[in-house]
């Protein structure tokens, strides 16, 4: 790290050297700025979903109350800040989520976010009232605004003793949200989704792989990559982007449920998308998109199976190398004084490799299967 012909002291200081390393951060993702801006309504919605079932956590208990009121909530927020803020982010959206109250002894008592929403109603009324006073821009803000009202009101109906569990519910269920280094992330984007068919490029996520705190980020993340590239690839010459864009989605199981991935692994591919689906085990899908999973293991082309000793993942690989004809041939003796000898061969049907052969295969060795061909067994390639 030092000059040549300098000595120590004159070596640059390593604070310099960190902020050279931070200019050229190129990390920051905001899922805010992928919001359609053809049909904003509908992904916001389907943006505040995605929030609330895997970074709030998916509720197998109860009649769904608090999950669709945290929706109703996140969805007014969301709105709020993306039809307000020039550059809006979820980082907009967890403070005001801050600024929230509610008091048990005085429900009509307002807090900030309830004054701004009651204001904001009015600013509504008086628009719709004399439309020709308010120029094109303003209106189209107003009437996004109306949508956040409506998921407001929603929240509002609740006593003030409900609707203090939901704000603090939500909040907590975002927590990861306020952490120092998410906020960064959250705070702009470098990535540039719509350009990933422009030229070679290569994405890395890198996920704690013994904490599942943040795996809603990447959910969050393929949720806005398909949707932007599915949407340019339809307004492209020919329905396809210029470049074919493929997705390692290793740790499948661990980077939170893909909203509506069992229909886009169907039509990607058209539109120059495609998909590699990393599981360690069969099981991790079926219990992450329950019913969708066979849908989705259909849509796969060819399969790799590495090894492995689980019990559905060998019962289903060996379903799928099918059956192979055997001979079996059956020889019996009869001793005696007229001792007798027979011998009879027919063909019977077994599995090409049992569930306990494929348990046990070698740690060299895998398997691969492609549509339309029989099956292949290879050698692992190795350093």
């Amino acid at each position: 790290l030092l000059p040549v012909g300098k000595s120590k002291k004159t070596s640059p200081p390593r604070i310099c050297l960190r902020k050279i390393e931070a200019k050229h951060r190129s990390d920051r993702f905001n899922p805010m700025r992928y919001i359609d801006p053809a049909e904003p309504q509908s992904a916001i919605l389907r943006l505040t979903d995605n929030l609330v079932t895997n970074a709030t956590g998916d509720r197998k208990n109860g009649d769904g109350f608090w999950e669709d009121a945290e929706k109703a909530l996140l969805s007014a927020l969301i709105a709020w800040v993306h039809y307000t803020e020039d550059e809006p982010t979820l980082n907009h959206v967890t403070d005001m989520l801050d600024q929230m109250g509610a008091s048990e002894q005085d429900e009509e008592r307002e807090f900030i976010v309830d004054a701004l929403f009651a204001e904001t109603r009015v600013e509504i009324a008086a628009m719709r009232a004399h439309e020709d006073d308010y120029d094109e821009q303003t209106r189209d803000m107003l009437e996004g605004l109306a949508f956040a009202c409506a998921q407001y009101n929603t929240f509002l109906k609740g006593a003030g003793e409900t609707k203090k569990s939901i704000i603090i519910t939500t909040g907590v269920h975002l927590a990861p949200l306020q952490v120092r280094e998410v906020r960064r992330i959250l705070s702009g984007d470098d990535i540039h989704l719509e350009a990933l068919d422009e030229g070679k490029r290569v994405v890395y996520l890198e996920l704690p792989d013994t904490n599942a705190a943040f795996g809603f980020l990447a959910s969050v993340f393929y949720q806005c990559l398909f949707e932007t590239l599915v949407r340019k690839a339809d307004h492209a010459d020919g329905g396809r982007l210029g470049r074919d864009v493929h997705c390692l989605l290793d740790e499948f199981a661990n980077i939170g449920k893909i909203p509506n991935f069992v229909r886009l692994i169907a039509t990607i591919r058209s539109r120059g998308i495609s998909c590699s689906i990393i599981l360690q085990t069969v099981s991790q899908g079926k219990s992450l998109y329950k019913d969708d999973w066979e849908t989705i293991a259909g849509n796969c082309d060819s399969w790799l199976f590495l090894g492995g000793n689980e019990a559905s993942t060998t019962k289903t690989i060996s379903d799928r190398l099918g059956d192979q004809t055997i001979d079996v041939i059956e020889t019996s003796e009869t001793k005696g004084m007229n001792g007798s000898w027979s011998r009879s061969v027919r063909k019977n049907a077994r599995k090409l490799l049992t569930p306990d052969e494929l348990g046990r295969l070698d740690t060299d060795q895998c398997i691969y299967l492609l549509r339309g061909l029989p099956p292949f067994l290879s050698h692992k390639l190795t350093d």
